[in-house]
């Protein structure tokens, strides 16, 4: 269990300046999140909604958990480097300070790492509405049972995309080479 020292990285420790890194977020900006509008000089403008995830704590998780999870798996693949320094030229440009996008990229790893683990806890939201025996008989991520049930749908698609990136991005191994780097051991004792 990492979860703190984690948390600690992610929060800028060990960089000459770790308030850097940690900011007011709202940590499920998903696009369902947002509204769009025109205003009288037809400039858009943008509204947020949901703001029980609001919080002070580490950029990173507005950016991977707050933003770019809700992306489709090939989408995160091919694009996380560029949503990622999108998101720290953006913060520069705004007035934040220029940040690591290296270690960003680490910390957006590490939020994966925790994503994927945390999933087990919504196994028994799900089985509220979709039956263990009823599991036997679902073949296909399609099935109309797993798609008319908002929350089955909801958390399935959570784990389904945090294990694929898990897999695809070989997290755990970049997991080891962060522990690696930081002199950190595999296993606590």
């Amino acid at each position: 269990d990492y979860e703190m020292e984690i948390g600690c990285f992610c929060s800028g420790a060990g960089t000459p300046n770790p308030n850097d890194y940690v900011c007011l977020t709202h940590n499920n900006l998903q696009i369902d999140n947002a509204f769009f509008w025109r205003d009288n000089t037809n400039e858009l403008e943008v509204g947020m909604l949901d703001w029980g995830a609001l919080c002070c704590g580490p950029l990173v998780c507005a950016i991977q958990g707050g933003c770019i999870s809700g992306s489709q798996v090939e989408v995160y693949i091919e694009h996380r480097d560029a949503f990622i320094r999108a998101a720290v030229d953006s913060y520069e440009a705004n007035g934040g300070p220029k940040l690591d996008v290296d270690r960003m990229r680490i910390m957006c790893n590490l939020q994966v790492a925790l994503w994927a683990c945390g999933d087990i806890r919504n196994v028994t939201s799900v089985l509220k509405d979709t039956k263990a025996a009823e599991w036997a008989t679902i073949t296909d991520w399609m099935d109309e049972r797993l798609m008319k049930r908002f929350y089955v749908r909801a958390h399935c698609t959570q784990f389904k995309h945090s294990l694929q990136l898990w897999q695809k991005l070989d997290i755990y191994g970049e997991f080891k080479k962060w522990l690696a780097g930081l002199g950190l051991p595999e296993t606590k004792g």
